[in-house]
C-alpha cells in the first residue's frame, strides 16, 4: 500500500514538474534544477535537484535569519551560503540522493511492516553516527569556533 502511495506521489510530482515551470539556480557557477520538495523539517527544506549533467542530490535549504555561528561554519564545508536583500543568509548544502528514501523512511518501513534491522545493520549505522559526531567535535575544535 505504502509502495503503491508512493508510486502515485511520484507521478503526479512528475506531471506537476512538467506543468508548471521548475526553480533554477545557480550555485558556484553551477546549474541546478529543483525537481521536487523530498520533505521539510524545522529550520530546513529539503530538494530534489539535479545538475548539468543529470545527477541528483538532495539539496538542502537553510535560511539562517540572525547568520548564527552555523551559517559561518557551514561556509567552511562542502556548501554554499547566499546573503539575502534582508541580511539574512540561506545555506545549501547537497548531499547524496538515495531513492530508497532515508533512514526516517527505513524505520516507518519497519514500523508499518513490524520487522526489525538486522544488527548488523544497526551496528554499521550506529558506527556511521559515531564517525560523524567524532568529525563535529574536532572540526568545531580546530575551527576555533566560540562557544
Amino acid at each position: 500500500m505504502v509502495s503503491f502511495l508512493t508510486s502515485i506521489l511520484d507521478v503526479f510530482s512528475s506531471f506537476v514538474g512538467c506543468c508548471i515551470p521548475s526553480s533554477n539556480l545557480s550555485i558556484n557557477g553551477r546549474a541546478y534544477r529543483i525537481v521536487k520538495l523530498l520533505g521539510e523539517g524545522g529550520f530546513s527544506f529539503v530538494y530534489l535537484a539535479q545538475d548539468g549533467s543529470g545527477n541528483l542530490y538532495a539539496m538542502k535549504k537553510i535560511r539562517c535569519t540572525l547568520g548564527t555561528e552555523e551559517a559561518e561554519l557551514a561556509q567552511k564545508e562542502d556548501a554554499a551560503t547566499i546573503t539575502e536583500s534582508d541580511g539574512s543568509k540561506t545555506i545549501y548544502i547537497f548531499l547524496p540522493y538515495y531513492k530508497k528514501g532515508n533512514l526516517q523512511d527505513a524505520i516507518n518501513k519497519n514500523n508499518l511492516n513490524k520487522t526489525q534491522f538486522p544488527e548488523v545493520d544497526i551496528l554499521r549505522m550506529f558506527r556511521q553516527v559515531c564517525i560523524a559526531v567524532r568529525y563535529l567535535h574536532t572540526y568545531k575544535a580546530q575551527g576555533g569556533a566560540k562557544t
